[in-house]
């Protein structure tokens, strides 16, 4: 016996033309809204004085740059940082991006070294204006998070906490001084292979 059409609702997992062409409409503003986000975070980068080539994956999830160093950094959380910003602080959060990282006054040559772009932005509380950078004393290796805003000392640990203010230029622990020579703290950065070793990846950004 021949079953007659279906009728009534439509069957699942189908959708009507008009939904699927507001669905279509959805990712094309999507895909607007990211685009704007890249081409605006390029112009930021290179505002900050990133001098070498900076490509885009064309998904738009990570992008590298030539360097020197050569690195490679994912988007995912500069895009939803950017995207869940007001419309008139969007900038502000562009040029954050683009000062701290490869802006950064932080100068290494080590494609491998953790600087202050390379760690969440939220894994200290302090001042407010929280820039985290991964510090060892190069005489006893201990290890901290100081805030390059207000120069507050945290521990390294998963949960840093804040440590007691101590003299600045000197380790808390052994009391070295930190001696840095040319304005460079490439001898107190550590690897990311270091960072993994010490159980602090989590704080790495995505």
């Amino acid at each position: 016996m021949t079953r007659p059409p279906p009728s009534g609702p439509r069957l699942r997992g189908r959708l009507s033309p008009e939904k699927a062409a507001a669905r279509a409409r959805d990712e094309e503003v999507r895909r607007q809204v990211r685009a704007t986000f890249v081409q605006n975070l390029v112009a930021a980068y290179r505002a900050a004085g990133e001098p070498g080539s900076i490509e885009v994956s064309p998904d738009g999830q990570r992008v590298t740059f030539g360097g020197p160093p050569r690195r490679v950094q994912s988007l995912t959380q500069s895009y939803t940082m950017w995207l869940k910003e007001l419309p008139h602080r969007r900038g502000a959060v562009l040029l954050h991006l683009a000062r701290y990282r490869f802006g950064s006054a932080v100068r290494t040559a080590s494609p491998d070294a953790v600087t202050d772009g390379d760690l969440r932005f939220d894994c200290i509380a302090c001042c407010g204006q929280e820039e985290p950078l991964l510090l060892r004393c190069p005489g006893c290796g201990t290890a901290w998070i100081d805030c390059m805003e207000c120069s507050r000392r945290h521990s390294a640990e998963p949960q840093p906490r804040k440590l007691e203010r101590g003299h600045d230029d000197r380790c808390h622990e052994c009391n070295r001084p930190l001696a840095i020579e040319d304005g460079s703290l490439e001898p107190m950065l550590v690897t990311r292979e270091e960072l993994g070793t010490l159980g602090l990846a989590s704080l790495l950004r995505s």
